[in-house]
């Protein structure tokens, strides 16, 4: 899937499919990846990747979601001074970060250099 990103850049977003498991639960404690590549206005191109354990459309979604209500509900004031309809990066940021981290979610970004 590509697409034009904040700021007039665009980029490809790509979904990993979980491999197949032995078993249920290795199913479950499979952690699928999601990744993106995508370029800044000015040309510069990141690589921005996120893992979590669990079914994507279901366990990984629940946690980013109770996380962000956690952080709007607890965080305020460490929550960015912006208002409107935003995204949930934009509207928590580092907060919400550190809040899927500490709920074991891998979060990375990588300047990718040609």
């Amino acid at each position: 899937m590509s697409g034009t990103g904040a700021g007039g850049g665009s980029g490809t977003i790509r979904r990993a499919t979980m491999a197949a498991a032995s078993s249920p639960a290795a199913a479950r404690a499979a952690a699928p990846e999601a990744s993106a590549d995508r370029s800044t206005s000015g040309g510069a191109r990141y690589l921005s990747k996120i893992e979590a354990r669990g079914d994507p459309g279901y366990a990984a979604t629940s946690v980013m979601l109770g996380q962000s209500a956690l952080c709007l509900a607890l965080d305020r004031d460490l929550l960015p001074d912006r208002a409107g309809v935003l995204t949930p990066a934009t509207a928590m940021g580092a907060a919400l970060a550190d809040r899927l981290r500490s709920a074991g979610h891998t979060l990375a970004t990588q300047r990718i250099f040609q």
